[in-house]
């Protein structure tokens, strides 16, 4: 398949929603356990027998009975409050849209709500009614319903909506003159499998097929170069693989596309985070060169050395002849304000300086180069990833995701990260909440990180007492990254035990002094997981 056919989403149509809802049939008189939510938003109405799946993606909206139990984490829903314990009184499709609802009763008492779902694209939800059909709560937020309105769906109430049956209508595209011109009309967009029916540009054909589909419709995937496209109810072509039931045939599709938008999104991120080391590999091309003027300092130095009988303090540029070319005269720059000797001194200092970072540039050089090469074979590999290989990759490169299976941890609120070995790290984001981490919150034993010469964030990172040299290093990063120097390839950043950092009460809140503190290079950057960032 093509790469632009890769990109085709399915369409959740209103007589595949029809199809299923007569699988529903088999929950009426069920009673409702409860009813959970995931990470992602989606919502699971859990019977004695079977689980009830509903989802408002903007791209993957979506009804179905699941035919094994989901292994997530879920969470209580707000809806559960109400109808947890109610029995299903009935199931209904309004009209032949993509609409339907769930109607629940508690037994002994009269009350009756409507968990009423709205499958319409990108805005689909789910509303909670009461009895007189009035919103209680919704599933995603929305200023079009508000909390005891009267629920109207494009100006039409539930009871306006329920005069048109679902089978009236098939009636009325069977018995029309041109059953073609009925469905144009009666459909804005037509999934795939009912553009394949129109195209016969029989009328006979297409009556046969409608009243089949009321009958006894069956579930069918339909292929294209061996991939699923679409689910219908009729054998359309030879390309289709025939399902137990339509929950299923829904469950086979969209895991598929599912799948395939993740190996897409992954591949993105993959592609950006080549491009930011490709930047950083060029950054360091430009660090090297100055790193490698390193002899030029040192060779200024002695110079200055072994001419300081002619050097007077004062001067701001000298010129000494080069012992190693006497014809070539050696321009140094000088500040007035200090002696000979300690220019030199300076020189030499620079000189260390230039020698320890062209190390440390050279190392950053091979290990940037390689995770260059490493996520482009990665990006090339996606494809041929499946189950906990592409669960792994997902929880590096969409990080977000991740996040939400993450413990909350409420009475932090600092940002919040995880090192590669599973240790917190925490991030102030004001001169007010620094000072109440370093010296409200962390612990004496707990390591806190400040870069040098440069304005940034109090970074601690939590001792448990097994710390690695990995997670200081990672967490310098994350320090590094909270500073002014963020852009820079190379920083230099303090750490010491919080028990050795003082407040600075001349300097205000936020301002720290160390002792004991030891200093490392790094390179400004954030972990793969990010545990929270309220």
């Amino acid at each position: 398949m093509a790469k632009e056919e890769k990109k085709i989403k399915p369409y959740f149509d209103s007589i595949l929603l029809y199809c299923l809802i007569k699988e529903f049939q088999t929950i009426k008189g069920e009673k409702l356990k409860s009813l959970k939510k995931d990470n992602e938003n989606n919502i699971y109405l859990v019977f004695q027998r079977v689980t009830f799946l509903a989802s408002t993606h903007p791209s993957f909206y979506r009804v179905l009975l699941l035919t094994k139990k989901e292994k997530k984490t879920l969470q209580k829903h707000h809806f559960e409050d109400y109808i947890k314990f109610s029995h299903v009184l009935d199931i209904r499709q309004l009209g032949l849209d993509r609409i339907f609802y769930i109607r629940f009763s508690k037994r002994g008492t009269d009350r009756q709500y409507y968990l009423l779902f709205e499958l319409t694209g990108p805005s689909s939800n789910i509303f909670l009614l009461d009895n007189d059909k009035r919103v209680i709560m919704q599933h995603k937020k929305t200023k079009r319903k508000r909390r005891g309105e009267k629920y109207l769906f494009n100006g039409l109430s539930i009871e306006e909506m329920e005069d048109s049956s679902t089978e009236k209508v098939f009636q009325n595209i069977i018995d029309a003159k041109s059953p073609i011109s009925a469905i144009e009309q009666r459909f804005k967009k037509s999934p795939l499998w009912l553009q394949e029916l129109m195209s016969i540009e029989d009328d006979r054909e297409i009556q046969t097929s409608f009243s089949s589909i009321i009958k006894n419709a069956k579930p069918y995937v339909l292929y294209k170069d061996k991939l699923p496209i679409c689910i219908s109810p009729l054998k359309i072509t030879d390309e289709t693989k025939e399902e137990k039931s339509f929950s299923i045939a829904v469950s086979e599709l969209y895991d598929y596309v599912i799948r395939e938008d993740k190996k897409e999104r992954i591949r993105r991120e993959i592609a950006k985070k080549i491009k930011n080391k490709e930047k950083i590999f060029a950054k360091l091309i430009g660090d090297l060169d100055k790193a490698k003027s390193s002899q030029e300092f040192k060779k200024k130095a002695e110079l200055i050395l072994v001419n300081l009988r002619n050097i007077k303090k004062g001067e701001k540029t000298i010129k000494l002849k080069d012992p190693y070319n006497e014809t070539k005269l050696i321009k140094i720059e000088m500040n007035p304000a200090k002696s000979p000797t300690k220019n030199a001194e300076e020189y030499f200092k620079k000189f260390r300086k230039a020698d320890r970072s062209r190390n440390v540039v050279e190392k950053r050089m091979k290990e940037t180069s390689k995770e260059i090469r490493s996520l482009k074979k990665l990006k090339d590999e996606i494809d041929d990833l499946s189950g906990k290989e592409l669960t792994k990759i997902e929880s590096i490169f969409l990080p977000q995701e991740r996040a939400k299976e993450k413990i909350k941890i409420e009475e932090k609120k600092f940002r919040t990260f995880l090192t590669s070995e599973g240790k917190t790290v925490l991030v102030g984001r004001s001169k007010y909440e620094n000072e109440r981490l370093t010296f409200g919150f962390a612990k004496p034993s707990d390591l806190f990180f400040h870069i040098r010469e440069a304005p940034g964030s109090h970074t601690i990172l939590v001792n448990d007492g097994k710390l690695s040299k990995d997670d200081i290093f990672e967490a310098a990063k994350i320090a590094a990254y909270f500073s002014k120097a963020k852009h820079s390839t190379i920083v230099p950043v303090s750490y010491t035990e919080r028990k050795h950092v003082r407040r600075s009460k001349r300097l205000g809140p936020g301002k720290v002094i160390l002792a004991m503190e030891k200093t490392i290079f790094v390179e400004p950057g954030l972990p793969m997981l990010k545990e929270k960032d309220e």
